[in-house]
């Protein structure tokens, strides 16, 4: 056995399986209350679930490989339990079970006992795209999952890259809440993200943050986000849309959400459906990049951020841009619930700038032309009034020629 007083080496431990000497080396810092069990720079061959004990951390060294080749969960953590490091690898067509699992059963709570999830590549190799990456299930009266800090993963070639579950107990609450999940990287999975509950209790999964996501759809992804509970919000980059083989939405706020908000690079703001309260939003956490406008009909940008206009030779009145505004520049969008204000500002020395708006379902107003020496003088921005009925209720005014 090592001499470390902290740590534990799998190595250390014999048994006629790989899963065996996981097992056991876990089991006994369990019981003798050391902290780190180190699996070495190898290729271990799982047929067993690893069930990763209260208090231990599982770590895994840069070359750490787990290959699990049967049909069964890979590894499941007790409370206060940690999992870092390693890459863990699917080998069998068609799996469909959780490669992670964390049951609420066990009452996670980061704030009294730690549990982490970190640096973990999860790799399905087959052609089958199937099983889940990350899984996080709670179902019973106070069973929780809350304060989790999971970060720096791979999740690539899944059926489902992570899930939230919470069900209705027979009795009690249940839930799934406050978690982050930070540097997040998800490629070529059917879904993304999937969150599956009530909009609150007795079963929600609720105020969950996802930052910094990198995702990657391939010809197989049907949906990027389904969204149920409440105060979800996710940040981060998505890529290549068009590889997306539907036309149809790609993120859904479920009959069950309310106060969810994407903010995602480069997320078409049109393919999205909204089931659940009107409170759930895209990108109004801030003003973002949201990329470059190339041949777009600008009725159709209503999603708050700012957007380059690269090709000017593009730009035409038949698609809604502002005659004679046909150059570089920037155009940003502004949205206040249903209404929406885009003010373009041409590239070249001009102290001009253009304004127009729309208030809920009504058409556009006419671009109007501001700034120093307009003609049309100090443009009124009606749509961000607070009271359709009394227009002058939170008007903001534009002036450039104080």
């Amino acid at each position: 056995m090592s001499e470390s007083k902290t740590q534990v080496f799998v190595s250390d431990f014999t048994g006629a399986t790989d899963a065996i000497k996981i097992q056991a080396a876990l089991d006994f810092a369990f019981a003798n209350k050391q902290k780190v069990v180190i699996a070495e720079e190898r290729k271990y061959q799982l047929n067993a679930t690893i069930k990763i004990r209260e208090g231990v951390e599982l770590r895994g060294e840069r070359a750490t490989h787990y290959s699990l080749d049967a049909n069964l969960r890979g590894f499941e953590l007790e409370q206060g339990a940690s999992f870092c490091g390693g890459t863990i690898s699917i080998g069998i067509n068609n799996y469909a079970k959780e490669v992670v699992y964390l049951d609420g059963k066990y009452r996670y709570d980061s704030t009294s006992v730690k549990t982490v999830i970190r640096d973990l590549v999860m790799w399905n190799w087959t052609s089958t795209t199937s099983g889940i990456g990350l899984s996080l299930f709670s179902g019973g009266d106070t069973h929780q999952i809350q304060f989790l800090n999971i970060e720096r993963l791979v999740i690539w070639n899944f059926d489902i890259g992570i899930r939230l579950n919470a069900t209705e107990p027979t009795k009690g609450q249940t839930w799934i809440n406050a978690n982050r999940f930070d540097k997040i990287t998800l490629s070529e999975c059917n879904q993304m993200i999937v969150i599956e509950s009530n909009i609150s209790v007795p079963f929600e999964c609720s105020g969950n943050i996802f930052t910094n996501l990198q995702i990657q759809p391939s010809t197989t992804t049907k949906q990027i986000l389904k969204i149920s509970g409440m105060g979800n919000t996710f940040t981060g980059v998505l890529w290549d849309t068009h590889m997306i083989q539907h036309q149809g939405p790609i993120a859904e706020f479920t009959s069950t959400s309310s106060m969810n908000n994407i903010n995602m690079m480069f997320f078409p703001e049109e393919r999205y459906v909204n089931n659940g309260e009107h409170t759930n939003r895209i990108g109004v956490g801030g003003l973002s990049s949201e990329g470059e406008l190339v041949g777009r009909d600008w009725n159709t940008v209503q999603k708050m951020g700012t957007y380059r206009i690269i090709e000017p030779s593009g730009l035409t009145a038949a698609l809604h841009q502002p005659v004679g505004a046909y150059e570089y520049g920037i155009m940003t969008v502004f949205t206040t619930g249903d209404n929406v204000a885009q003010f373009y500002v041409p590239h070249q020395g001009t102290e001009n700038f253009y304004i127009r708006s729309k208030f809920g379902l009504t058409d556009w107003t006419p671009w109007k032309l501001s700034g120093k020496g307009s003609v049309n003088g100090p443009a009124i921005i009606e749509v961000l009034s607070a009271d359709p009925v009394n227009p002058a209720i939170g008007k903001v005014w534009i002036r450039s020629d104080l």
